[in-house]
Parts: structure tokens; C-alpha cells; sequence
């Protein structure tokens, strides 16, 4: 079996192209350019350089982005006050991702948003990520409120999203029969496999467990306790079966 690794540089040229073409046609439709406004609150080094890395990277698209740095003493009300500052009426997005600092007057606030029009994004599906302390709640745990609140579902652009498992396939020039999928969440990363017909196998070294897999109406191909547990060997008999 002959293993193809997806070029992550070139799979990312083409994603901000695409987007560079889509926020011009956003700024030709509503005559004015988008505006991402990032809220980084304390001062520890590592994230401030990420997120400082990302807005350069809406900036090379053509969104005008900002980032605006909160002290960790800040309190729950500043904090709420600082984002209905920054979008005060009517914006065009509500955009979840992961975060510790999420508060209910947060989530409260974007649900007035979405409710007065706003359409909802989640960045994932994930419902938890496992940390040394044990589960957190995920980027989907905190959607799940927003939807249900609202009656309004989130359009996800991460796993199990087809739009995003699809542009890798492709980018690897693979069909799906040859395609592999491996994760460790039986809702994001094995469901968006099966889904697209992928081959999936399911590490359990993250949320998911070996006695878990009764609850869910699909299966992955193949469970393996670690990624270590990965020979070429098992790969290749799984294509093989694959095949048959």
C-alpha cells in the first residue's frame, strides 16, 4: 500500500484563495469589507503570537481585523460589555469556536444576535475535549445551547463537515473507496468518515471508549487502543477488505 500525505501548505493556499475570492464578492454585495474583531483576554505569550498569527491571516484575505487585548482580571460584565461595544446591532455572523472564558451572558448575547438574524457558524461539532483534569465542554456543547435556544442550527465548518473531509480527499487525489479517516470522537471524526464512505478507524486515546460503541447506530472499520497500534501491515488489510 502506498501512503499519500496531504500537503497541508498547498491545501491552505487554495482554502485562502477560495476566500479571498468570497470576501470580495461579500464587500461588492454590501459595499463594505468584513471586519473580524478578536477579543484575547490575559497575556500569556503563546496565545496572543496564534492569535495574532490568525488576524495577519484574515488580513491577507481582505477582512479587516483587529485584536483586542482584555487583562485576565477582567469580570464577567466588562467582558460582555467589551463584545455588544464591538458589534453593538445587527451583525451578519455568530461564529463559536473552543474557549474556557465563555460565559452565560455570552452565550445570552449570542443568542439575541442570532435571533435578530444572524447566521450561526460552529468552527466544530466537538461535544468535549479531553484535558489531563478530564472532559471539557467542546465547541458543540456550546452550540447545542445557541440552537437550542433559538430553534436555529449551526452551520459547521470543521468535522463531520463534508465540505472540509471532501477538500482533502480531493486534494489528495484520492477516491473515497482509498480513503482513510482516523480520529478519536465517534461524533465528528468517525460519523464525518462514514458519511463520505471513507475507511474509518477510531483511536481510543480521546473521548470516545471502547464501551461507548453500543450507543451509536455506525461503527468505525477498524479500533485500535493508539495511533501507535497502526502498522502498514493492519493498514493495508484494511484496504484490502476494503477492496473486497
Amino acid at each position: 500500500m502506498t501512503a499519500r500525505l496531504l500537503d497541508g501548505r498547498a491545501l491552505a493556499q487554495r482554502i485562502e484563495a477560495t476566500l479571498r475570492d468570497e470576501v470580495r464578492t461579500f464587500a461588492d454585495m454590501f459595499q463594505r469589507r468584513p471586519r473580524l474583531v478578536v477579543v484575547l483576554v490575559g497575556d500569556l505569550a503563546a496565545s496572543a503570537s496564534y492569535v495574532k498569527s490568525k488576524a495577519a491571516a484574515a488580513a491577507r484575505v481582505g477582512i479587516d481585523a483587529e485584536v483586542m487585548p482584555v487583562p485576565v482580571t477582567a469580570d464577567t460584565a466588562e467582558l460582555v460589555a467589551l463584545v455588544q461595544a464591538i458589534v453593538d446591532h445587527d451583525p451578519d455572523y455568530v461564529v463559536v469556536g473552543e474557549g474556557r472564558t465563555v460565559t452565560y451572558e455570552m452565550v445570552e448575547t449570542a443568542i439575541r444576535m442570532v435571533m435578530n438574524g444572524a447566521k450561526l457558524i460552529a468552527t466544530n461539532l466537538d461535544p468535549n475535549c479531553p484535558t489531563q483534569a478530564g472532559l471539557r465542554p467542546g465547541c458543540g456543547a456550546i452550540v447545542a445551547m445557541i440552537e437550542t435556544a433559538t430553534g436555529r442550527k449551526a452551520f459547521s465548518v470543521g468535522k463531520p463537515s463534508a465540505v472540509m473531509m471532501r477538500a482533502a480527499r480531493k486534494e489528495l487525489g484520492l477516491d473515497a473507496s482509498r480513503t482513510t479517516m482516523i480520529g478519536d470522537t465517534m461524533e465528528t471524526d468517525i460519523l464525518g468518515g462514514v458519511q463520505l464512505g471513507y475507511r474509518t478507524i477510531l483511536v481510543l486515546s480521546g473521548g470516545t471508549q471502547r464501551e461507548d460503541l453500543g450507543a451509536f447506530a455506525y461503527r468505525p472499520d477498524m479500533v485500535v487502543d493508539s495511533i501507535a497500534d497502526l502498522s502498514a501491515a493492519r493498514l493495508a488489510g484494511l484496504t484490502a477488505d476494503a477492496a473486497v
